[in-house]
C-alpha cells in the first residue's frame, strides 16, 4: 500500500513529468489515454493510470479525470483504485474531487474507456 500511495502522490503532483500517455481513442469532444509508464503487475493484476480529457472548451469545472485502474485480464473486468478530477486538461489544474478508496470489480463494457484501457494494459 505504501508504493501505491507514493505512486499516486508522484503522478498527481507531476502528471506531465512522469507520464507516457498513449492515445486510446476519441468520442465527441473527449480523448482517452493510458499512461504506459505506470503500467505494472500487482498480485497477478495489471494496474495503470488512464485519462479522460475534454478536448473542447468547457464551462464546467471538470476538464479531465485521472483514474488508477486495476485490470483482471482473464475475466475482462476492472476496478477503480483511485481517481482525481481536474479543472485543466490532461490532469492538471485545480483538483475538484478525488478518492483513494478502491471500488468494486466491474465487467468492462465494449467501446468504453475501461475496455480500451484493459485491452491495452493486458496486451503490453
Amino acid at each position: 500500500m505504501r508504493n501505491f500511495g507514493t505512486m499516486l502522490l508522484m503522478c498527481t503532483l507531476a502528471t506531465s513529468a512522469c507520464a507516457e500517455w498513449v492515445r486510446l481513442g476519441t468520442s465527441g469532444a473527449s480523448a482517452y489515454y493510458l499512461d504506459v509508464a505506470t503500467l505494472q503487475t500487482v498480485n497477478g493484476y495489471r494496474q495503470a493510470w488512464d485519462l479522460w480529457d475534454v478536448t473542447a472548451e468547457v464551462e464546467e469545472d471538470e476538464a479531465s479525470r485521472l483514474t488508477l485502474r486495476e485490470f483482471d485480464c482473464h475475466a475482462a473486468r476492472f476496478r477503480v483504485l483511485a481517481f482525481s478530477d481536474h479543472a485543466g486538461r490532461m490532469g492538471v489544474g485545480k483538483t475538484y474531487a478525488k478518492s483513494q478508496t478502491p471500488g468494486p470489480w466491474q465487467f468492462a463494457q465494449p467501446a468504453t474507456l475501461p475496455m480500451l484501457s484493459l485491452r491495452k494494459a493486458c496486451a503490453l
